[in-house]
């Protein structure tokens, strides 16, 4: 069994980015669906869902405005290693990879060394390497400073293979490394494809011989970035029911 918060910041993030995506497609009162659905209690009778008895709205312990729906009964384990592997990828990994970025772009002077790389990023938006969404993150709105903690893994590769040279693995980082390549860049790419990979899947359903030999290569990358202290993480969110 697996009983598991969406964490509030990421569901506030795609909730935002969500809606933004549905306005532009189907207009504004598509939008204000979407804004009423997040604040809305959801009865089972009116989860959309096949499985309508894993998911409840938590009450009392969160905040009206961002209860997240919270994963209470028993999944089928292809199910549970969809939602382990998504919490991996989107949560840990994502800190991992940003370890290595503000190693080399210290917080502190992130905005400097932005400004600094204006040109490079200039003809990277044009070439379309950079779009306008993580553009608005390299560059927000006056009065607000750029922030690591916003970027992906995307945009942390390719800021990092762009603006500081980072070799890429043998065969890019768009495939999935060799195990036996260890380097930084092999571990971010690692990141990135399995990410790719959950985002693309049709099912949210993942096979246990897949997601054992995924978890390994993920949690190696995170660890390389990261530490140890992230790599115990990893394995507490294998266990954690």
């Amino acid at each position: 069994m697996i009983g598991c918060v969406a964490f509030p910041d990421l569901l506030i993030k795609v909730s935002r980015e969500s809606g933004k995506a549905v306005e532009r497609l189907g207009g504004k009162h598509m939008l204000d669906e979407c804004k009423e659905l997040r604040t809305k209690v959801l009865e089972k009778s009116t989860v959309p869902w096949n499985r309508r008895d894993y998911f409840v709205i938590e009450h009392d312990i969160i905040p009206e405005s961002v209860k997240p729906i919270v994963l209470m009964d028993f999944m089928a384990e292809e199910e549970e290693n969809y939602v382990r592997m998504s919490l991996l990828l989107f949560g840990i990994s994502q800190r991992a990879a940003r370890v290595l970025f503000d190693s080399e772009f210290a917080p502190q002077t992130l905005q400097t060394s932005i400004s600094k790389a204006y040109r490079k990023l200039v003809k990277l938006k044009k070439d379309k390497i950079i779009n306008q969404s993580q553009w608005n993150l390299l560059f927000p709105q006056r009065g607000v400073l750029p922030d690591s903690s916003t970027f992906d893994v995307t945009l942390i590769i390719t800021l990092l293979r762009h603006l500081i040279s980072l070799k890429p693995p043998d065969n890019g980082f768009d495939k999935l490394p060799s195990e036996t390549n260890s380097t930084p860049s092999a571990a971010l790419a690692t990141i990135k494809y399995y990410r790719n990979y959950i985002a693309h899947l049709q099912e949210a359903i993942i096979k246990t011989s897949y997601f054992n030999k995924a978890w390994n290569n993920i949690t190696g990358a995170v660890e390389r970035l990261g530490g140890k202290h992230m790599l115990d993480e990893c394995k507490e969110l294998k266990t954690k029911s």
